[in-house]
């Protein structure tokens, strides 16, 4: 059996690469860095989140929508790892933020 050059690896190298950091989560494609795809994966990933949260905790206040609304990838992402073990909202999203009162 003859081995392969370091030239003819390389194809083979890159796929593997590949393979790997998608599996990771982890992607190079150009595609997923423009500012549209990111805002609809995060949103996507902010709907599943709620209908977890749904189910876990039932009916959800709206302040919970307003969090999700405005969060972060990466606060998603955290909330998404917190909501295996919380045992309430407030254990996954922290406190709740009510209603602003003006101070006179």
């Amino acid at each position: 059996m003859s081995r392969r050059s370091p030239s003819q690896c390389a194809p083979v190298r890159s796929i593997r690469l590949t393979m790997v950091s998608s599996a990771m989560g982890i992607t190079t494609d150009p595609f997923y860095k423009h500012p549209l795809v990111k805002k609809a994966m995060r949103d996507a990933r902010a709907k599943l989140i709620r209908g977890m949260l749904e189910t876990k905790f039932g009916k959800l206040p709206t302040w919970v929508d307003e969090r999700l609304e405005n969060a972060k990838a990466d606060e998603i992402e955290r909330w998404g790892k917190k909501l295996l073990t919380a045992g309430t909202l407030e254990g996954v999203l922290g406190k709740s933020h009510g209603p602003k009162r003006l101070s006179v």
